[in-house]
């Protein structure tokens, strides 16, 4: 699968007042840049074409992988590959982001591994999977940084980065082996393909009263901060 220069900051604006639907477009950028676009291989089997729809997108709950104030008034819900070189890039922008807005804006990270082009990016996902459930919420987001610093790649790095962060690696190897988490990261790259991924990184912007705005790609932290200003201005 060759890499596709395709990015896309598109900005549907949608807002729902005592059941009606108010509608405004901020702005469309067709810069396609900066993402891994999956084939139509990796996408869920479906009968017909399914068209983006940023309401499928699935609620953010405690059982999610958030950094920042869950109760921010902007959450950036990503979805991306532990093995894709723009997320690797975009990792450290959103980390900018989280700390810029200072109390503003929240981050979760969800799963979608585009494994047929990035044959690691599933078994990076549950490692994470099982990371969190041995170390907690910090110990996911110091194993995916550093994955994302190092190009961790197999199940000896794996378990060698999670003894690095004070984990038991035996552990978290048992628990990738098990595949326990696999309906997870099933469903995280389910609800992804939903709400209109075709390659990652891909953000959803989530603010108030039902506002949401999609990043396509490794985006400048221009980018970001326009599609949240715009959000926050709708406050």
């Amino acid at each position: 699968m060759e890499e596709k220069n395709n990015s896309n900051i598109m900005v549907p604006l949608s807002i729902v007042i005592a059941g009606l639907l108010v509608a405004g477009a901020v702005y469309l950028t067709n810069d396609k840049s900066g993402s891994d676009v999956t084939e139509e291989a990796e996408q869920p089997a479906q009968q017909e074409e399914q068209q983006p729809d940023l309401s499928s997108l699935t609620p953010v709950t405690d059982e999610d992988h958030i950094i920042g104030n869950p109760n921010a008034s902007v959450i950036l819900v990503e979805y991306s590959d532990l093995e894709c070189p723009f997320c690797s890039k975009v990792h450290p922008t959103i980390e900018k982001i989280v700390e810029e807005y200072d109390g503003k804006v929240a981050w979760v990270y969800r799963h979608f591994p585009l494994s047929q082009i990035h044959p690691n990016a599933g078994q990076l996902a549950l490692a994470s999977e099982c990371v969190a459930k041995e170390g907690g919420n910090d110990s996911f987001w110091s194993f995916i940084g550093k994955v994302f610093e190092q190009g961790t790649k197999g199940e000896e790095a794996i378990v060698t980065l999670a003894n690095q962060i004070g984990l038991n690696g035996e552990n978290v190897r048992a628990c990738i082996n098990s595949d326990e988490f696999q309906q997870d990261v099933i469903d995280d790259r389910n609800n992804a393909v939903a709400v209109g991924a075709q390659g990652t990184p891909y953000t959803v912007v989530v603010g108030p009263n039902g506002l949401k705005a999609t990043v396509n790609g490794a985006q400048p932290i221009e980018a970001f901060r326009q599609v949240i200003d715009t959000i926050l201005g709708q406050q």
